[in-house]
C-alpha cells in the first residue's frame, strides 16, 4: 500500500497511479531520494492545495512538507515541490535529504549575494595601543572567533595595497589596528561560511568532520572592505560552492532528511565499517549489462591529475614551475634539508644555478637577489601529477592557497609615529596577497545620443571574484626577536601561512606542521590527503535488475554473486498497491 502525505494531509492518488522513485548515493551524485513528476487530481486534493496561488507556482518554487510511505516503510521524509496547479490536476515532485537540499540551493543564487550576516567592526581606539590579550578577538583560532582581521594585500606588497594593517609597539606586545577604517576587511573561517550558508536555508551544520582536522584552521583571505561575510566570498552558486568544497576537503556532503543536519564525510570513511546489502543470485532477473561508454570519473579524486586553478598574481612561475622546466632540469635529490645545504655550499656558482634540489616532495633552486645567492623553495603549489603522459588537469581546484608575502611592518613608539612612517625597527610578518578587491565605478555624465550611436565608451562593470583564496591561522602566536640599538625584544604575533616552513628569518617558534601544498610534504597536508585516497571501485557501471521486497540502502556495500559493489542509484516503480518487486540498480564493482 502507498500513502503520500503533503502538508500533513493524506493525498488522494489517481486511478492507475504509478511513479518512478530514485534513491541515489551522495558519494557519486551529491543527491539522494526523489521522484519524477507525480500527477494528482485537484478536486480530490482541494483541501491540501486550496490555498496555493497558481500564479506563484509558475513564478517561484512552492514547497510543502511531504512524506511517502510504501508497504508500511517511510521511503521519503522531505518536501513536495509544486510544479503546476490547474482546475483538475496538480503536478508535484517529491524530494528529501541531499535532493531536497539541492532543490533549495541549486537555483541561480550566489553565495556572495546571500544575507549571511555581518560581524562587528573591530573595537579600535586609534590613539592608544591595546593589550596583547585583545589579539584573540582579532586573530584568534576558529574555536575563539568566527572571523579574523589579519593583514592582507591586494596583489602586491605595497603599503597602499595593505588592508587590516596593524601597529605594533616597540618593547612590548601591545598593538592596535591602524586608524583607517576604510581598510577593514572581514575574513571568515571556512567553517563559519559553511555554517552560515547551511543555516541560511534552515539546516544545521554538523562540524564533526573538522574535529582533529588541520583544515579547520583555514580562513578565507579577502581584500574587500566590508564586515559582511558574503562580501568575502567568490561569485559562485551554492552548488558550485559545495562542489569545490568537496574537492578541496576530499569529502562528501550528506544531508539527513529527518533532522535536516548537513555533514561532511571523508571519501575514505564513507564506506568504512559498512554493513552489507546482499542480493542473492536467485534474485537477479537477468545478466547485468555493462555501459562502457559511461565511465565514471568526474567526481573521483583518487586518480587523474589535480591542480590549483591559481590566479595570475599567485601563479608567478616560482610557486608552480612549468612542468617542462622541472622535467628537463638537472635534479639533485637529498635525504634531508641539511644534506642539501651542505651539497649546495660545496658547489660553484654555475652548478648551483643549474641544479634543482629535491628533498622529499620539496623543491629548491639557487635564487639571486641583490647580487646575493641563496636557496629558495619553489613549486610549493605544484600540480599533483598522477599521469605523467598527460599535461592536462583532470580536476582543477578553485579553493586555492593564497600567496604569502613577508613584509616589514615595523614596530613603533606611538600611533603618531606610524602615521608619520617612523618605525623604530624592522619586523617582518607573513601577509597573504589576494587578487580581488571591490572597486566603485564612477560613470561620468555623457551625451546619451552619442552613446546610442556608439560614440561613447561606457565604463565596464567590475568582474566578480572567481577564486576563494585561503590561508591557515591556528590562533597560535609565534615569537620573533627584534633588535634595536643593541636591545633585543621578543614579540608574539599571529602569522598566517599556507605551509609550515614559511617562517620569517627572525621567527623563533615553529608553525604547526600543516600545509596546503598538493605535494605530500607532511601528514597534515592537502597533498597527503589526496595521496592516500582509496580507489574503491572501477569506473565501469553495471546495470543490474533484481527482485527485492524493499528498497535497499544505497549507501551500503552490496554483495552480488559473491562480488562486492558500490551502488550509485536504484530506481523503483511504485503504484497504489506498493513497491514493484523488480528494481533497477547502477553499481560499480569494488576492486
Amino acid at each position: 500500500m502507498t500513502e503520500l502525505y503533503i502538508d500533513g494531509q493524506l493525498a488522494a492518488l489517481p486511478e492507475g497511479f504509478n511513479i518512478t522513485f530514485t534513491s541515489e548515493n551522495p558519494y557519486f551524485t551529491r543527491s539522494s531520494n526523489y521522484s519524477l513528476d507525480i500527477e494528482l487530481p485537484m478536486p480530490a486534493n482541494h483541501a491540501i492545495f486550496k490555498h496555493v496561488n497558481r500564479l506563484d507556482v509558475t513564478k517561484k518554487k512552492t514547497i510543502l512538507p511531504a512524506m511517502l510511505i510504501v508497504d508500511a516503510r517511510c521511503l521519503l521524509y522531505g518536501s513536495a515541490v509544486l510544479l503546476s496547479v490547474e482546475d483538475t490536476l496538480v503536478k508535484v515532485q517529491i524530494v528529501s535529504g541531499n535532493a531536497e537540499f539541492n532543490l533549495l540551493t541549486n537555483d541561480s543564487t550566489y553565495i556572495d549575494e546571500l544575507d549571511l550576516g555581518s560581524v562587528g567592526w573591530p573595537n579600535n581606539n586609534q590613539n592608544y595601543f591595546q593589550p596583547p590579550a585583545n589579539m584573540v578577538g582579532y586573530y584568534g583560532s576558529v574555536d575563539d572567533v568566527e572571523v579574523v582581521w589579519l593583514p592582507v594585500f591586494y596583489q602586491e606588497a605595497q603599503w597602499k595595497n595593505l588592508n587590516n594593517d596593524v601597529i605594533y609597539e616597540f618593547g612590548t606586545n601591545n598593538f592596535t589596528l591602524c586608524p583607517y577604517a576604510r581598510n577593514r576587511c572581514v575574513q571568515p573561517y571556512l567553517i563559519t561560511v559553511i555554517k552560515r550558508i547551511v543555516e541560511h536555508f534552515g539546516y544545521t551544520f554538523d562540524t564533526s568532520f573538522f574535529n582533529d582536522n588541520f583544515l579547520r584552521n583555514v580562513y578565507i583571505c579577502s581584500a574587500v572592505t566590508s564586515n559582511k561575510i558574503a562580501d568575502a566570498l567568490p561569485h559562485w552558486t551554492i552548488s558550485e560552492f559545495f562542489d569545490e568544497l568537496e574537492r578541496f576537503l576530499c569529502a562528501v556532503t550528506v544531508v539527513d532528511e529527518r533532522t535536516k543536519v548537513v555533514r561532511l564525510v571523508g571519501l575514505n570513511d564513507y564506506f568504512a565499517n559498512s554493513e552489507k546489502e546482499i542480493i542473492d543470485s536467485s534474485a537477479l532477473i537477468r545478466e547485468f549489462t555493462v555501459e562502457i561508454e559511461d565511465e565514471k570519473s568526474e567526481k573521483d579524486l583518487s586518480s587523474g591529475n589535480i591542480g590549483y586553478d591559481l590566479p595570475s598574481h599567485t601563479d608567478d612561475g616560482y610557486l608552480r614551475i612549468e612542468r617542462d622546466i622541472v622535467d628537463a632540469a638537472y635534479k639533485l635529490e637529498c635525504d634531508t634539508y641539511d644534506a642539501m645545504v651542505a651539497a649546495y655550499n660545496g658547489m660553484n656558482d654555475s652548478d648551483k644555478k643549474s641544479t634543482l634540489f629535491v628533498v622529499g616532495k620539496r623543491y629548491y633552486i639557487n635564487y639571486n637577489e641583490n647580487d646575493q645567492n641563496k636557496l629558495r623553495e619553489v613549486n610549493l603549489y605544484a600540480d599533483l601529477i598522477r599521469n605523467p603522459e598527460s599535461s592536462d588537469i583532470d580536476t582543477p581546484l578553485k579553493i586555492v592557497p593564497a600567496k604569502i608575502l613577508q613584509f616589514n611592518v615595523g614596530v613603533y613608539g606611538s600611533v603618531a609615529e606610524y602615521t608619520l612612517n617612523r618605525p623604530y625597527a624592522a619586523m617582518y610578518l607573513n601577509i597573504p596577497a589576494v587578487g580581488y578587491q571591490a572597486t566603485t565605478v564612477h560613470q561620468e555624465h555623457f551625451n546619451i545620443q552619442e552613446a546610442i550611436n556608439g560614440d561613447v565608451e561606457l565604463q565596464e562593470k567590475q568582474e566578480k571574484n572567481e577564486y576563494m583564496e585561503v590561508a591557515i591561522n591556528t590562533g597560535k602566536f609565534n615569537r620573533q626577536d627584534v633588535t634595536y640599538s643593541g636591545q633585543v625584544h621578543s614579540y608574539d604575533y599571529a602569522y598566517p601561512f599556507t605551509d609550515y616552513q614559511q617562517k620569517t628569518a627572525a621567527q623563533l617558534t615553529d608553525f604547526l606542521p600543516y600545509s596546503l601544498s598538493l605535494n605530500d610534504v607532511c601528514p597534515d597536508s592537502v597533498g597527503h590527503r589526496l595521496s592516500v585516497l582509496k580507489m574503491f571501485h572501477s569506473n565501469i557501471p553495471y546495470i543490474i535488475n533484481f527482485q527485492a521486497n524493499r528498497l535497499p540502502d544505497v549507501n551500503k556495500v552490496f554483495l552480488i554473486g559473491n562480488k562486492q559493489y558500490l551502488c550509485e542509484k536504484i530506481e523503483a516503480e511504485i503504484d497504489a498497491d506498493g513497491l514493484n518487486r523488480v528494481l533497477k540498480g547502477s553499481f560499480y564493482r569494488v576492486e
